[in-house]
């Protein structure tokens, strides 16, 4: 187990990240409403001049609709709750709904214009518990997601030890496929808080495997399909102290984590640079505070970030809340953050993953039963 569980009065969420023992705690599916194109049925054949209209008025009336609702975006969580709108399906840039695991709007955030993606200032609905990554009474956290919302990556305890998994769907209409480990990632030691590339293709994640002191790993595939090394430190980011929390954007172009390295918990940035190692990480401006920030979970347009803070200022609810900042440019400093009111509790709350379409926030809730991965959705 990590060795750093030093500190005290700390939130669970707090605790995890510097490494306390297995005894203290970290901190659905939707069925679509939208019939798309395939699974629209044939229409008999109609003689005559006003049925052949009425045949087209018809057909036009039933494709606007479903591009209305975005082919799969308006879905019903399997727990029979009313469903909320949510990403556009289709094709390997972005969700896939429901008829769509070929072609769709794809992802969203890089090809289509704003009036496609749900605005930030927009509230999250009521969030669901994601069933099918919540199959034990373990702790399951960060769960990181590819860009098409088919593959999820979290950590958890269900081992006995934190450990990397793995699970797939067929669209986001689905379950996941039951957990599975990443074999060749996880080591003897606590191994957790995987993100991955938008294509799937490179994986961090931290580490305790160095002597017990968290550390940033990262290893490549050549292939969605193929299985992922054996993982190796990230070149200029670790300070020898405790660097935790990785989040790696879509494109790959930058790094966030957390880290103590200056005393308390705070986040940082670090860039790739042309010879495609990731530079000199750098405290990221606005959103540190004395209080401990941790999960630093950015759009993919790098224009917003999400992350858990314990910070009290008003309306914090207590324990780690979700918190949010904006920035105009990716070369400028964020806004000053907001808390995410409808998402936070008394517990504690920690964001995991945004959808490209920024409608989608996956995020980690302690509870009773331990911490467990949610989704929230926006309208659009």
């Amino acid at each position: 187990m990590w060795e750093v569980w030093k500190l005290t009065g700390l939130s669970k969420i707090e605790r995890a990240v510097t490494g306390a023992p297995a005894a203290v705690t970290l901190v659905g599916p939707w069925t679509s409403l939208c019939m798309g194109r395939d699974g629209m049925r044939d229409v008999p054949d109609m003689k005559g001049r006003a049925a052949g209209l009425l045949l087209v008025v018809a057909t036009v009336v039933l494709l606007s609709a479903c591009l209305t609702a975005a082919c799969g975006v308006v879905d019903t969580p399997s727990d029979g709750r009313g469903g909320t709108g949510g990403p556009g399906g289709g094709g390997a840039g972005g969700p896939v709904g429901a008829g769509g695991q070929g072609g769709g709007l794809g992802d969203l955030a890089s090809n289509h214009p704003p009036s496609m993606r749900c605005s930030l200032s927009s509230p999250f609905g009521t969030p669901v518990l994601v069933q099918s990554l919540a199959g034990t009474s373990a702790d399951d956290v960060a769960a990181r997601l590819t860009s098409d919302e088919l593959t999820v990556f979290f950590s958890s305890l269900r081992s006995g030890d934190w450990e990397i998994y793995t699970a797939t769907r067929q669209n986001v209409s689905s379950s996941f496929s039951a957990p599975s480990l990443v074999t060749a990632v996880n080591s003897t030691m606590a191994d957790a808080f995987p993100s991955v590339t938008g294509d799937g293709l490179t994986l961090v994640l931290a580490s305790a495997r160095n002597g017990g002191v968290s550390q940033i790993l990262i290893t490549q595939r050549s292939s969605a399909a193929g299985t992922f090394p054996a993982p190796t430190a990230v070149a200029n980011v670790n300070a020898g102290a405790n660097d935790n929390i990785p989040f790696i954007l879509a494109d790959g172009s930058a790094l966030l984590f957390t880290s103590d390295r200056s005393g308390n918990f705070e986040l940082y940035r670090s860039v790739k640079g042309p010879s495609g190692q990731f530079g000199e990480p750098t405290p990221i401006p606005v959103v540190n505070t004395p209080s401990n920030e941790f999960f630093p979970t950015v759009s993919s347009d790098d224009l917003a970030i999400y992350f858990s803070s314990a910070r009290g200022d008003s309306p914090a609810k207590g324990g780690t809340d979700i918190w949010m900042a904006q920035r105009s440019s990716i070369s400028g400093d964020y806004d000053p953050p907001v808390n995410v009111q409808e998402l936070n509790t008394a517990a504690d709350e920690s964001p995991n993953w945004l959808s490209p379409d920024n409608c989608r926030l996956y995020f980690t809730r302690s509870g009773s039963t331990g911490n467990k991965i949610y989704l929230a959705e926006r309208q659009r």
